[in-house]
Protein backbone atom coordinates (compact mmCIF):
# COMPACT_ATOMS: atom_id res chain seq x y z
CA UNK A 1 0.00 0.00 0.00
CA UNK A 2 1.39 3.19 -1.15
CA UNK A 3 1.03 6.13 1.61
CA UNK A 4 1.93 9.56 1.15
CA UNK A 5 4.86 11.29 2.49
CA UNK A 6 5.07 14.59 4.38
CA UNK A 7 8.35 15.32 4.46
CA UNK A 8 7.96 18.81 6.25
CA UNK A 9 6.04 17.75 9.25
CA UNK A 10 8.30 18.90 11.46
CA UNK A 11 8.75 22.06 10.22
CA UNK A 12 11.26 24.56 11.45
CA UNK A 13 12.28 23.52 14.53
CA UNK A 14 13.86 19.83 13.01
CA UNK A 15 16.72 22.27 11.91
CA UNK A 16 17.42 22.53 15.80
CA UNK A 17 17.24 18.36 16.04
CA UNK A 18 20.62 18.19 17.37
CA UNK A 19 21.39 20.72 19.69
CA UNK A 20 19.51 20.39 23.49
CA UNK A 21 18.06 23.80 24.43
CA UNK A 22 16.18 24.26 27.70
CA UNK A 23 17.82 26.70 30.44
CA UNK A 24 17.72 24.13 33.06
CA UNK A 25 20.03 21.67 31.31
CA UNK A 26 22.58 24.86 30.66
CA UNK A 27 21.97 25.48 34.46
CA UNK A 28 23.21 21.68 35.21
CA UNK A 29 25.73 21.92 32.60
CA UNK A 30 27.35 25.17 34.49
CA UNK A 31 27.10 22.97 38.26
CA UNK A 32 29.03 20.46 36.91
CA UNK A 33 31.60 22.29 36.51
CA UNK A 34 34.36 23.33 38.96
CA UNK A 35 33.30 26.65 41.25
CA UNK A 36 36.02 28.94 39.36
CA UNK A 37 35.32 27.50 35.74
CA UNK A 38 31.75 28.28 36.43
CA UNK A 39 31.83 31.85 37.62
CA UNK A 40 33.73 32.82 34.44
CA UNK A 41 31.79 30.35 31.78
CA UNK A 42 28.66 32.20 33.90
CA UNK A 43 29.67 35.78 33.42
CA UNK A 44 30.61 34.81 29.73
CA UNK A 45 27.32 33.14 28.75
CA UNK A 46 25.34 36.32 30.34
CA UNK A 47 27.37 39.02 28.30
CA UNK A 48 26.94 36.90 25.32
CA UNK A 49 23.11 36.66 26.51
CA UNK A 50 23.28 40.87 26.62
CA UNK A 51 24.00 41.04 23.21
CA UNK A 52 20.36 40.11 21.66
CA UNK A 53 16.94 38.71 23.20
CA UNK A 54 17.48 36.57 19.50
CA UNK A 55 20.18 34.34 20.54
CA UNK A 56 19.40 31.30 21.62
CA UNK A 57 22.12 29.10 23.80
CA UNK A 58 22.11 25.36 23.92
CA UNK A 59 24.99 22.66 24.59
CA UNK A 60 26.37 20.50 22.09
CA UNK A 61 29.35 18.88 21.69
CA UNK A 62 30.17 19.58 25.46
CA UNK A 63 29.96 23.29 24.81
CA UNK A 64 27.50 25.83 25.00
CA UNK A 65 26.50 26.93 21.24
CA UNK A 66 24.78 29.87 20.73
CA UNK A 67 22.28 30.15 18.05
CA UNK A 68 20.51 33.06 15.87
CA UNK A 69 17.78 31.86 13.45
CA UNK A 70 19.42 28.56 13.32
CA UNK A 71 22.75 29.38 12.88
CA UNK A 72 25.88 29.46 15.49
CA UNK A 73 26.91 32.75 16.79
CA UNK A 74 29.66 31.72 19.03
CA UNK A 75 30.27 28.83 20.86
CA UNK A 76 31.74 29.00 24.78
CA UNK A 77 34.48 26.08 25.90
CA UNK A 78 35.40 24.94 29.01
CA UNK A 79 39.53 25.02 30.09
CA UNK A 80 41.07 24.03 32.76
CA UNK A 81 42.67 27.76 32.85
CA UNK A 82 40.41 29.65 30.91
CA UNK A 83 37.51 29.84 28.68
CA UNK A 84 37.20 29.98 25.06
CA UNK A 85 34.63 32.11 23.61
CA UNK A 86 35.08 31.37 19.61
CA UNK A 87 32.74 33.41 17.67
CA UNK A 88 31.47 32.13 14.18
CA UNK A 89 30.96 34.83 11.74
CA UNK A 90 31.07 35.68 7.75
CA UNK A 91 34.27 36.18 6.85
CA UNK A 92 34.75 40.19 6.64
CA UNK A 93 37.13 41.97 3.35
CA UNK A 94 39.55 42.20 5.96
CA UNK A 95 39.98 40.67 9.01
CA UNK A 96 41.24 41.92 12.33
CA UNK A 97 43.07 38.93 13.28
CA UNK A 98 44.90 36.85 11.14
CA UNK A 99 45.89 32.99 12.51
CA UNK A 100 43.66 30.17 13.86
CA UNK A 101 42.89 32.16 17.03
CA UNK A 102 40.90 34.65 14.75
CA UNK A 103 37.45 35.14 16.23
CA UNK A 104 38.41 34.23 19.96
CA UNK A 105 38.91 35.12 23.18
CA UNK A 106 40.62 33.65 26.19
CA UNK A 107 39.74 34.49 29.49
CA UNK A 108 41.49 32.84 32.65
CA UNK A 109 39.89 32.05 35.16
CA UNK A 110 42.41 34.06 37.71
CA UNK A 111 40.97 37.64 35.89
CA UNK A 112 38.14 39.17 35.31
CA UNK A 113 35.97 39.05 32.53
CA UNK A 114 35.43 42.18 30.46
CA UNK A 115 31.47 41.97 29.92
CA UNK A 116 30.88 44.75 27.99
CA UNK A 117 33.55 44.33 25.11
CA UNK A 118 32.31 40.87 24.85
CA UNK A 119 28.77 42.09 24.47
CA UNK A 120 30.12 44.50 21.94
CA UNK A 121 32.06 41.58 19.92
CA UNK A 122 29.09 39.26 19.90
CA UNK A 123 26.53 42.68 18.84
CA UNK A 124 29.52 43.48 16.03
CA UNK A 125 29.23 39.49 14.47
CA UNK A 126 25.30 39.38 14.38
CA UNK A 127 25.70 42.56 12.07
CA UNK A 128 27.70 40.54 10.34
CA UNK A 129 25.41 38.43 9.90
CA UNK A 130 22.50 40.07 8.51
CA UNK A 131 24.78 41.63 6.01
Amino acid sequence: MDMPVNRNRQGPAAHWRTAVRPEWLIDAWMELLPIQQAQTMRQVHDAVLAASSAIVPCVKWGNLLYLRAGKPVAHLTPHRQAAVLQLVAPRPARPRKLGPLAGSFRFRHSQPVDTDQVTCEVVGVLRLMTR
